[in-house]
């Protein structure tokens, strides 16, 4: 188990819905991932660098709509600029499960 954080640790958090919107092979990353365009309405456009080639194909991923981190800095990876990071439960077994809303929200939208 994690350590305790404080209801202002949580708040610093910018969880956000977006949607995917393109995905592409990214072999020169050092795990099997992708690049993905997420759209968050208002609030613009972000690309994404995510570890889900094991778990998803590429034409699983458009049209989903995922949780994101959306107040880290960008993270250079492998040349590549990502901007969010796409929030995933992980199974005992390693499997990622993308996690999204239900029913679907708007984009933009903040987590709470």
């Amino acid at each position: 188990m994690a350590d305790q954080i404080g209801i202002e640790d949580f708040q610093r958090v910018d969880l956000r819905i977006g949607r995917i919107t393109a995905a592409e092979d990214f072999p020169k990353a050092r795990k099997p991932s992708y690049k993905l365009t997420i759209d968050f309405g208002a609030l613009g456009v972000r690309r994404s660098v995510a570890a889900l080639k094991s778990d998803y194909s590429l034409d699983e991923l458009p049209g989903r709509q995922v949780v994101c981190v959306f107040n880290f800095p960008p993270r250079r990876i492998a040349g590549f600029d990502s901007e969010v990071l796409v929030l995933a439960a992980t199974e005992e077994d390693g499997t990622l499960r993308l996690l999204s809303p239900g029913p679907e929200a708007s984009l933009g939208s903040y987590v709470s």
